[in-house]
């Protein structure tokens, strides 16, 4: 553990309830946003997945469409 963490940690030991009781809420719901974000990173991977497949299937079409016919 490093010594800022350590540091931390002792000044909160000291500090008063309430205020021990305000810093578990707050990672509590820093806790919470975490796994929201969480959540939403994975939705929108899987959304840029599929745009990603859309976009190498319409430059695989454009590519058909200009070189047709041609021979390389």
């Amino acid at each position: 553990m490093s010594d800022t963490i350590r540091n931390e940690l002792a000044r909160l030991k000291a500090a008063p309830v309430e205020t021990r009781a305000q810093v578990l809420g707050a990672l509590a719901e820093l806790q919470a946003l975490t796994g929201r974000l969480l959540s939403q990173r994975d939705a929108v991977s899987a959304e840029l997945a599929t745009l990603s497949r859309g976009i190498t299937a319409v430059s695989a079409y454009a590519h058909y469409r200009t070189t047709k016919g041609k021979r390389s």
